[in-house]
């Protein structure tokens, strides 16, 4: 079994067509974080507007799909009836949050770093997820916030959180070696694989390139906690026009960790790459695996 365990969507309408890209592409099952529409439509200015209509349209809209989607909804840290709003996701079939300020924007500027990653106002929530043992995808620079990141994990032991990107921290081998460090001393620490499109994905895969023995040493030692994702944002645009082009994506995220060698999308100028060569139980455990043991929690037995 294969799980995108990081995709956004507009909207339901959009679904029909992007499964057919699942099956096309061998992906069995996804999780889509919720999304404001600086994410859905990349106008930063927008920030949260929209999150919490979008939440709940995914979230009764893809209902009849739960046997292969799960939807994790977000969340405006500053806004005051958050507590309230996660019940209510939870009881509308949400298996986890995602959660956006982490991202390397500062706290005068926003939309996203607005407050720190600890601070007082989301513990109630935090606790809250611990209770349930309910996951957290929580995207956050560690570079940036590394004293934040490491302040929350000491207070909140039991929370069982996935860094999504590598923890943004891949460029290097001091980098990966932090990251390895957090996974080390914290056992509910989870990672993916997602990159966004291909500018974005593109340095991660350089970086596979330039150290494949690092990266594939990692994956082995940490296939527990690692899972697949593409985060390539499935918008109404992309479905009219692009779908060969998410289709590639898809199929270049698959290459990274199934194949030594490989070539990139003719869009990016159909590089020549190296991969981890992944398989057996390492690769069974990020496609699927470590998913399975993420999404469990006392409001979902995952299957």
């Amino acid at each position: 079994m294969i799980v995108n365990a990081h995709e956004h969507l507009e909207s339901p309408e959009e679904f029909p067509a992007y499964l057919r890209i699942m099956e096309k592409t061998g992906i069995d099952r996804v999780l889509f974080v919720g999304s404001g529409n600086a994410t859905i439509y990349q106008c930063k200015p927008h920030g949260f507007d929209g999150y919490h209509e979008r939440n709940m349209v995914l979230l009764k809209g893809l209902k009849r799909y739960q046997d292969r989607v799960n939807i994790f909804p977000t969340l405006n840290p500053l806004d005051s009836d958050n507590f309230d709003r996660l019940k209510k996701y939870i009881d509308f079939g949400a298996r986890g949050i995602k959660l956006y300020y982490g991202l390397a924007s500062n706290h005068s500027q926003g939309p996203w770093h607005t407050m720190a990653l600890d601070g007082p106002k989301m513990a109630p929530i935090f606790e809250y997820c611990c209770a349930l043992d309910l996951p957290v995808i929580f995207h956050v620079n560690r570079v940036s916030f590394y004293e934040e990141m490491l302040r929350l994990l000491e207070a909140q032991p039991g929370l069982k959180v996935c860094f999504p990107h590598f923890m943004v921290s891949s460029k290097n081998r001091h980098r990966l070696r932090r990251v390895a460090a957090i996974l080390d001393r914290y056992p509910n620490v989870y990672t993916d694989c997602s990159g966004g499109r291909e500018d974005h994905f593109m340095p991660f895969c350089e970086s596979i390139t330039r150290r494949p023995h690092q990266f594939r040493v990692f994956f082995r030692k940490y296939s527990k906690r690692i899972m697949w994702g593409t985060d390539i944002v499935i918008t109404k645009a992309k479905m009219a026009t692009m779908i060969p082009y998410v289709e590639d994506m898809v199929r270049w995220y698959r290459n990274i960790v199934e194949e030594r060698n490989y070539t990139t999308p003719e869009f990016t100028g159909g590089k020549e790459m190296k991969g981890m060569g992944l398989s057996g139980t390492t690769l069974a455990n990020i496609y699927s695996g470590a998913f399975l043991r993420f999404i469990r929690s006392k409001v979902y037995e995952s299957r």
